[in-house]
């Protein structure tokens, strides 16, 4: 397919492999590539559960520069994932807490304790991942100059 791509181009010029390959590159009905199939890899991976790879997948199309077609999909589907476990591992730690009031062995005192320290830590790092996420899509919107002196 490269190769005929190669040769249209050659005879016909850009525009003829334009039409050719709906605009992306890409032959009508192949199967996706660059930044769609990154992003299309994270969304399925988001489905199946598995939400380290689906950030991993994700963080490409995500800070493209420029941006493309999948860098704001990309960047919702990171916030989701963030902002998910943000609030899971807040409940964590609330349910840790629980814990550490009802126990009265103060064994299982300080392994909730610490437990619920991991929890907290791990809630802040994906807060950032959050903020990270939220800087990307807000840079280059004219906030800046909305709110600024």
């Amino acid at each position: 397919m490269v190769l005929l791509l190669e040769r249209l181009a050659a005879h016909m010029g850009p525009v003829a492999v334009l039409l050719v390959t709906d605009g992306d590159g890409q032959a009508g009905g192949g199967e996706p590539v660059g930044a769609e199939r990154e992003f299309l890899d994270a969304k399925d991976l988001f489905k199946r559960g598995n939400l380290e790879k689906a950030l991993d997948y994700s963080e490409d199309p995500a800070s493209a520069s420029p941006a493309n077609a999948y860098t704001e999909r990309a960047r919702m589907l990171r916030l989701m994932i963030y902002g998910g476990r943000v609030r899971a591992y807040r409940e964590l730690a609330d349910a840790y807490a629980k814990g550490i009031d009802k126990t009265k062995n103060p064994k299982f005192k300080a392994e909730y304790q610490r437990l619920r320290n991991d929890a907290l830590q791990y809630a802040a790092q994906d807060a950032l991942g959050v903020a990270e996420t939220a800087h990307q899509m807000l840079r280059g919107a004219g906030i800046g100059k909305e709110i600024g002196p």
